[in-house]
């Protein structure tokens, strides 16, 4: 499996957006998520993008 995380945050502003897609060893997509949350730090953006993922109900099926 591959996890491919990218978000979008502008210093200073207070949102950003983030997703993320999920592929096995055929490259096959198993699993997607997008969203936006408040924040104001970089790093928050990426722990918040974490957090949503491990938290799909589709993880423990793959």
């Amino acid at each position: 499996m591959k996890f491919n995380l990218d978000g979008a945050w502008k210093f200073g502003a207070k949102k950003a957006g983030l997703g993320g897609v999920l592929r096995d060893y055929e490259r096959l997509v198993r699993g997607l998520f997008y969203g936006s949350i408040l924040t104001s730090s970089l790093v928050e953006a990426i722990s918040v993008a974490l957090q949503l993922f491990s938290s799909y109900p589709w993880l423990g099926s793959v």
